[in-house]
């Protein structure tokens, strides 16, 4: 008996020679010459006349069958929808337990609703991936503003200054000539900033383990829905009868 895995592997072949048969049949059908046919024979009314020109029998073969099209047709998207009631009616029954590291995370998981989970958890995953993360060059400890808020352990201090203008003696008063100042501006520290960073963001290691317990849970519905493939098809092939009902 073919495993659910099996079918599996040829439903997309099965599908795509439906289609094509689909689309031959209705291209013949927009061709409606094919369906006819005709034979001419000339019957003079005299055996004895002899016309002057040779008079010549035509004769054109009907060149297909619209019965026989239709039947193409049936039995090419018949084989998919036998195909199709039997991954249905076996996936029903196709279950596996998520299992990571010993620990069962759902029980009897249906093998459709894990493969939609596969896309799910991929889609996460990359998501994750694109998370920044904060700066390993920093010190950082935990902060009163929150949890899963990060602050740096030593405030970085910078001086605030500001500009003063004073005079400074350059030459020196003589007995002859008084002296000679020259303006002098200078920044002056007035205060000091004392600055401290707050992130939200996860440390490099931080973020690496999730992408890795994620990836671990991916590979884990993988699995189970492989052994859920394995299920036995449940045989039907309706399509005989629903053929033999359309073309009474």
């Amino acid at each position: 008996m073919p495993k659910l895995h099996q079918i599996l592997a040829v439903d997309a072949q099965v599908k795509a020679r439906a289609e094509s048969v689909t689309k031959d049949v209705r291209e013949s059908f927009s061709h409606p010459a094919i369906f006819t046919g005709m034979e001419k024979n000339y019957h003079p009314y005299d055996d004895a006349c002899v016309d002057d020109a040779e008079v010549n029998s035509e004769k054109k073969e009907v060149g297909a069958i619209v019965r026989n099209e239709l039947l193409r047709l049936f039995h090419a998207r018949g084989d998919a929808w036998d195909l199709e009631i039997q991954k249905d009616l076996t996936n029903a029954d196709a279950h596996a337990d998520i299992e990571v590291d010993g620990e069962i995370l759902v029980k009897d998981a249906p093998a459709t609703w894990m493969l939609y989970m596969e896309r799910e958890i991929r889609c996460v995953l990359e998501s994750v991936k694109a998370i920044p993360t904060r700066s390993a060059s920093i010190e950082w400890i935990e902060s009163e503003a929150g949890a899963n808020v990060m602050r740096t352990k030593n405030p970085v201090s910078r001086f605030r200054t500001q500009k003063k203008t004073d005079w400074k003696v350059v030459v020196e008063a003589t007995p002859q000539h008084a002296a000679q100042v020259k303006e002098v501006t200078a920044d002056v520290p007035v205060g000091i900033f004392r600055e401290i960073q707050y992130t939200s963001m996860p440390s490099e290691r931080e973020k690496n383990a999730l992408v890795e317990r994620i990836e671990k849970l991916l590979a884990a519905v993988k699995t189970a829905r492989a052994k859920a493939n394995e299920a036995n098809v449940k045989i039907e092939k309706p399509s005989a009868k629903l053929i033999a009902w359309l073309c009474q």
